[in-house]
């Protein structure tokens, strides 16, 4: 999941950077008295170009000017599942919950290769939210406390909380075989491998990307943490950043004031071009 939001977060903001490119391309056309389309560029002035996109691009945050559609970074699956057995039984899943009543499939994506596997993007209608609450009835809130709440709070507002909520849910569901299990587990398509492969397919990799993935990361520690509120976010798209000032960020969440001594002297939080 966190991948998945990151991988999304940086498309966007490649393409915010590659616009921005364009348009420096487009300038540098205009000042020798030619479209873009005829513009001849070197390597060099391509590279100057997304530089100084990057540049702009980081200048747009720190003025909080940059505005990234809700779309692009829309994930839709809430769960998953994997549902594993032979051939003929995959085959058959796809129509057997299209017919489910409150199912409905939306996607279906195979995949082929050294990672062989169907996914299905599934939208289910919830029950009315006065029976989602009934269905909880009796449950342990005090994981509200270890979040940071307040546990009789949470537990009364729960029912509002559902009623502002949707409908429906998406999940993914993954359909394998064993053998195909094992590979993904064991074998040539290794889970941990692929995310790692798709790191190194990301088309960018600059600054900005990198802290957009350590934004994602404290997000996301920050939600599960008993820490409500942060006075301000310690990561910011213009810096540079070492992993351990990120380790440390995580840490005071939880309670673990660590002082970073020289490590944060090295961490240029606030100068892009540094």
């Amino acid at each position: 999941g966190a991948e998945k939001v990151s991988f999304r977060l940086v498309d966007a903001l490649f393409q915010e950077i590659q616009i921005q490119a364009r348009r420096f391309a487009t300038q540098r056309a205009a000042a020798t008295g030619v479209h873009l389309e005829d513009l001849l560029s070197s390597e060099k002035e391509m590279q100057n170009d997304f530089v100084a996109a990057e540049t702009e691009v980081a200048r747009r945050f720190r003025n909080h000017n940059v505005s990234i559609p809700h779309q692009a970074l829309t994930i839709n699956d809430l769960m998953g599942f994997k549902i594993i057995g032979d051939q003929a039984l995959i085959e058959e899943i796809p129509d057997i919950i299209d017919h489910w009543p409150k199912f409905t499939l939306l996607e279906t994506e195979r995949h082929t290769g050294d990672y062989n596997a169907v996914n299905l993007l599934v939208e289910v209608l919830l029950p009315d939210a006065e029976e989602l609450v009934a269905q909880v009835k009796g449950f342990d809130w005090s994981v509200a406390q270890r979040r940071g709440l307040d546990r009789q709070e949470t537990e009364d507002g729960f029912l509002d909380y559902l009623k502002q909520g949707s409908g429906s849910v998406r999940m993914e569901i993954i359909l394998t075989t064993y053998d195909e299990l094992m590979e993904s587990e064991f074998g040539r398509s290794i889970h941990e491998l692929r995310i790692l492969r798709l790191r190194q397919r990301q088309p960018y990799s600059g600054p900005i990307a990198q802290n957009a993935a350590y934004l994602i990361e404290y997000m996301l520690t920050l939600a599960a943490s008993p820490t409500v509120d942060v006075f301000e976010l310690p990561i910011k798209m213009y810096g540079r950043y070492l992993p351990e000032t990120i380790d440390s960020a995580k840490g005071v969440l939880f309670g673990q004031d660590m002082d970073g001594g020289l490590l944060d002297a090295f961490c240029l939080k606030h100068d892009f071009h540094s």
